[in-house]
């Protein structure tokens, strides 16, 4: 697995964006009112280990808008695995991209629901509602 399926696993369907695209290391799509949002993991140490996931917020012509990190653990909190509590990551093991503790549906519904709740600031009431009548765009689990 590589950075772009995990990326796909977590928000394709999920996300409030649309126009999705994913390419490289990263998701980005349409928020609205001309702004485009980019979804990456992301990781600060230089080594194959990404435990936070980056969201940055654009205007097509003037850049960046704003951005945040999320540290997943502040998400979903440490994980046990071989009783010790770790930081959730994904991981470089044996050439593929891998989480570094069981990683479970509700792990991936928080993740996703912290992403939208951010993404969610930059858009227009009209366009939230319009996304939510995109039953098919979004999970009725996802908040704004």
């Amino acid at each position: 697995m590589g950075h772009i399926d995990e990326l796909k696993r977590l928000f394709e369907n999920r996300i409030a964006m649309s126009e999705t695209k994913f390419f490289g290391r990263t998701c980005m799509g349409r928020i609205g009112d001309g702004l485009i949002g980019k979804i990456e993991f992301h990781n600060t140490s230089g080594r194959e280990f990404y435990p936070h996931i980056k969201v940055s917020v654009f205007e097509r012509t003037n850049g960046m808008v704003d951005q945040i990190t999320f540290l997943m653990m502040d998400v979903i909190g440490k994980n046990q695995k071989n009783d010790s509590a770790i930081i959730p990551a994904l991981i470089h093991s044996e050439g593929k991209l891998v989480w570094n503790f069981d990683i479970t549906e509700e792990d991936r519904k928080e993740l996703v629901d912290a992403v939208n709740e951010y993404l969610g600031m930059f858009q227009s009431l009209e366009e939230r509602q319009a996304q939510l009548q995109n039953s098919h765009a979004l999970p009725d689990h996802v908040l704004f």
